[in-house]
């Protein structure tokens, strides 16, 4: 083979592999775009519903008892879904293809809100209400045999929301400080063995921080539940090294929001629960907060926590 025919051959093969890669990444686009999206949903007797952002259409997983008021969701390491719920007071694990819901664990919960599970298999929990005088708490949660331990509580917690897992040991946590006098939204940042809490961002525009997740590019994510003008609600980013916060989207139709999670492709999903005139809702943006989409449906009535099945 001469030169000249050597060099298109490679030619050929370079375009070839480069084809097989674009194929495999619009294939994985696909994959992603389509994965369901869990809801709990708060209305007692309380819901599990999922999304398809394709087709919008909403199905419920599993409603009714146990479930009472759940709050918090996150898909677990093995796909099944793990559910706080306010009401029970319980922390539930349930089978996005069954729908069948069995008692995780119980015991020190008083308002179980938003939880996570890290990669040694471990669960934790925000508690707004389980701390001493009625503050915050942070609960771990052996993921076989139920038992919870205590990580954090009391102190700066006064009213944690929302859970982000940072690098392993580290948790970070949205804080409303709804006991404080006045809005003072705090971010705290746990070093689990440590045991200790700090302050990463606080005041400003943070007023009611609730949801908190990672979004593209290593910062936090937060929804806040009155950070809007006229208490609507609106979706900030939180510089975790820095604490600098700017906002990405504020006000209509933005209001009352509680959970935030990510696709793949970096597209944020934020569930609202209006006390308005205005109906629930799941909405779609980008991490700018840009191309926002609604999904409206009969079955949402109180969605709070979010989760992307990816």
């Amino acid at each position: 083979m001469d030169g000249i025919s050597s060099r298109r051959l490679g030619w050929a093969r370079s375009l070839l592999f480069v084809g097989v890669l674009a194929v495999f990444a619009a294939a994985a686009a696909s994959a992603s775009a389509a994965s369901p999206v869990y809801i709990a949903d708060y209305t007692s007797p309380g819901a599990i519903l999922k999304l398809n952002p394709q087709t919008g259409k909403v199905t419920t997983v599993a409603s009714g008892a146990p479930l009472s008021q759940p709050s918090g969701i996150t898909v677990a390491n093995n796909g099944k879904l793990l559910v706080s719920d306010d009401g029970a007071n319980a922390i539930f694990r349930v089978d996005p293809a069954s729908g069948n819901v069995r008692e995780l664990a119980s015991g020190p919960f008083v308002f179980p809100f938003d939880l996570e599970q890290s990669g040694d298999g471990s669960i934790y929990v925000t508690d707004a209400d389980a701390g001493p005088g009625g503050t915050g708490a942070v609960f771990r949660v052996n993921p076989t045999n139920g038992n919870v331990s205590t990580v954090v509580q009391g102190g700066n917690l006064l009213n944690p929301w929302g859970l982000a897992l940072g690098r392993p040991g580290k948790l970070f946590l949205a804080d409303d400080q709804e006991n404080s006098s006045g809005s003072n939204g705090r971010i705290f940042k746990v070093n689990v063995a440590q045991k200790s809490v700090r302050i990463v961002a606080t005041g400003g525009k943070l007023v009611d921080p609730t949801g908190l997740q990672f979004g593209p590019g290593g910062d936090l994510y937060t929804t806040d539940y009155a950070g809007g003008a006229n208490d609507t609600g609106a979706v900030f980013r939180v510089d975790p090294g820095n604490g600098k916060v700017k906002t990405v989207r504020s006000g209509p139709p933005l209001d009352e929001m509680y959970g935030i999670d990510f696709n793949s492709q970096g597209r944020m999903f934020v569930p609202a629960s209006p006390d308005t005139n205005d109906d629930p809702a799941v909405f779609r943006m980008t991490a700018s907060g840009a191309a926002l989409t609604t999904f409206l449906s009969a079955k949402l009535s109180e969605p709070y926590g979010v989760a992307v099945g990816d």
